[in-house]
Protein backbone atom coordinates (compact mmCIF):
# COMPACT_ATOMS: atom_id res chain seq x y z
CA UNK A 1 0.00 0.00 0.00
CA UNK A 2 2.91 2.41 1.26
CA UNK A 3 4.27 1.68 -2.31
CA UNK A 4 1.15 2.29 -4.50
CA UNK A 5 1.13 5.67 -3.10
CA UNK A 6 4.68 6.82 -3.31
CA UNK A 7 4.11 5.89 -6.75
CA UNK A 8 1.15 7.94 -7.58
CA UNK A 9 2.55 10.75 -6.06
CA UNK A 10 5.64 10.41 -8.24
CA UNK A 11 3.00 10.27 -10.68
CA UNK A 12 1.40 13.80 -9.80
CA UNK A 13 4.78 15.39 -8.94
CA UNK A 14 5.69 14.85 -12.69
CA UNK A 15 2.38 15.47 -14.42
CA UNK A 16 2.55 19.00 -12.43
CA UNK A 17 5.22 19.86 -13.46
CA UNK A 18 5.01 18.45 -17.30
CA UNK A 19 2.09 20.63 -17.22
CA UNK A 20 3.98 23.97 -16.08
CA UNK A 21 6.58 23.47 -18.41
CA UNK A 22 4.47 22.87 -21.57
CA UNK A 23 2.26 26.11 -20.03
CA UNK A 24 5.53 28.30 -20.13
CA UNK A 25 7.16 26.92 -23.09
CA UNK A 26 3.83 28.30 -24.83
CA UNK A 27 4.30 31.68 -22.65
CA UNK A 28 7.78 32.01 -24.09
CA UNK A 29 7.43 30.87 -27.69
CA UNK A 30 4.00 30.15 -28.90
CA UNK A 31 2.61 33.47 -27.62
CA UNK A 32 4.56 35.63 -29.14
CA UNK A 33 4.19 33.35 -32.74
CA UNK A 34 0.61 33.39 -32.16
CA UNK A 35 1.12 37.32 -31.99
CA UNK A 36 3.34 37.84 -35.15
CA UNK A 37 1.18 35.12 -36.93
CA UNK A 38 -2.15 37.38 -36.76
CA UNK A 39 -0.66 40.59 -37.14
CA UNK A 40 0.57 39.09 -40.73
CA UNK A 41 -2.77 38.06 -40.98
CA UNK A 42 -3.82 41.05 -40.58
CA UNK A 43 -1.55 43.34 -42.41
CA UNK A 44 -0.05 45.34 -39.64
CA UNK A 45 4.04 45.66 -39.68
CA UNK A 46 5.75 42.65 -37.61
CA UNK A 47 7.54 44.96 -35.45
CA UNK A 48 5.42 47.25 -33.81
CA UNK A 49 5.30 46.82 -30.46
CA UNK A 50 2.68 45.48 -28.25
CA UNK A 51 1.40 49.33 -27.21
CA UNK A 52 1.87 52.05 -30.02
CA UNK A 53 1.02 55.66 -29.90
CA UNK A 54 1.61 57.61 -33.46
CA UNK A 55 4.05 60.52 -32.86
CA UNK A 56 1.89 62.86 -34.88
CA UNK A 57 -2.16 63.93 -34.29
CA UNK A 58 -3.64 63.24 -37.65
CA UNK A 59 -6.80 64.94 -39.69
CA UNK A 60 -9.00 64.18 -35.93
CA UNK A 61 -6.33 66.17 -33.93
CA UNK A 62 -6.00 62.65 -32.26
CA UNK A 63 -2.67 59.99 -32.44
CA UNK A 64 -3.40 56.96 -33.88
CA UNK A 65 -2.60 53.94 -31.01
CA UNK A 66 -3.24 50.75 -31.59
CA UNK A 67 -2.49 47.11 -29.48
CA UNK A 68 -1.67 43.79 -29.56
CA UNK A 69 -1.26 41.58 -26.46
CA UNK A 70 -0.77 37.65 -26.64
CA UNK A 71 -0.71 35.25 -23.45
CA UNK A 72 -0.95 31.72 -22.86
CA UNK A 73 -4.27 30.47 -21.89
CA UNK A 74 -3.09 26.79 -20.86
CA UNK A 75 -0.69 24.59 -22.50
CA UNK A 76 -0.81 25.27 -26.17
CA UNK A 77 -3.90 27.42 -25.74
CA UNK A 78 -2.83 31.75 -26.45
CA UNK A 79 -5.54 34.51 -25.81
CA UNK A 80 -4.52 37.39 -28.40
CA UNK A 81 -6.24 40.79 -28.11
CA UNK A 82 -5.76 43.65 -30.35
CA UNK A 83 -7.37 47.05 -31.76
CA UNK A 84 -6.82 50.68 -32.68
CA UNK A 85 -7.96 54.11 -32.18
CA UNK A 86 -8.13 56.25 -35.08
CA UNK A 87 -9.80 59.32 -33.39
CA UNK A 88 -11.29 60.42 -29.61
CA UNK A 89 -14.68 57.45 -30.32
CA UNK A 90 -13.61 55.86 -33.08
CA UNK A 91 -11.83 52.51 -33.31
CA UNK A 92 -11.57 48.52 -33.43
CA UNK A 93 -10.75 45.86 -31.46
CA UNK A 94 -11.30 41.94 -31.54
CA UNK A 95 -9.84 39.10 -29.47
CA UNK A 96 -9.25 35.66 -30.53
CA UNK A 97 -8.45 32.34 -28.59
CA UNK A 98 -5.92 30.50 -30.79
CA UNK A 99 -3.88 26.78 -30.71
CA UNK A 100 -0.52 26.77 -31.04
CA UNK A 101 1.84 23.82 -31.59
CA UNK A 102 5.53 24.76 -32.57
CA UNK A 103 4.65 26.50 -35.49
CA UNK A 104 1.32 25.96 -36.11
CA UNK A 105 -1.36 28.83 -35.17
CA UNK A 106 -5.33 28.17 -35.49
CA UNK A 107 -7.79 30.08 -34.78
CA UNK A 108 -9.81 28.20 -32.58
CA UNK A 109 -12.75 30.91 -31.46
CA UNK A 110 -13.34 34.76 -31.79
CA UNK A 111 -13.89 35.48 -28.29
CA UNK A 112 -15.40 39.45 -28.57
CA UNK A 113 -15.06 42.17 -30.82
CA UNK A 114 -15.20 45.45 -30.76
CA UNK A 115 -16.20 48.82 -33.15
CA UNK A 116 -17.04 52.06 -32.12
Amino acid sequence: MHRLKSGVARFAVVAIAAYGLLWLVTERFGAPAVRLALLKELGWPADIPEEYRAPKVNQYNFRYSSYSHASAWAPFVVRMSYGRHYASEAGEGRTRICLWFFGRTLVIKDKSEWVS
